[in-house]
C-alpha cells in the first residue's frame, strides 16, 4: 500500500525541536514515514497522497488517525 521510504527524506525529523516526538517518528516503520513526509513535508492533500500511493482517501485518512494516535 505504501512505497519504501527514502531515507533521506526523513532529516525533517531531526529538525524538529520537541525531542519525545522524534523519539516515537524514528520508531514508526519507514513506510509510515514516507506518508508523513508525503503529507507534512511535501504538502500533499490527503487526496493528492492517496493518488501517490495508489490507494483511497479514506485508507489515507484511516492511516493518519492511526499514526496520530500512536504519536500522542
Amino acid at each position: 500500500l505504501f512505497r519504501s521510504f527514502n531515507s533521506g527524506r526523513g532529516g525533517w525529523i531531526e529538525e524538529l525541536s520537541d525531542t519525545r516526538l522524534s523519539a516515537k517518528l524514528r520508531e514508526l516503520p519507514e513506510a509510515d514515514l514516507e506518508f508523513l513526509t508525503l503529507l507534512c513535508v511535501d504538502g500533499l492533500s490527503q487526496a493528492q497522497a492517496a493518488r501517490v500511493l495508489g490507494c483511497t482517501q479514506q485508507a489515507v485518512s484511516k492511516r493518519l488517525r492511526k499514526i496520530k494516535k500512536y504519536l500522542a
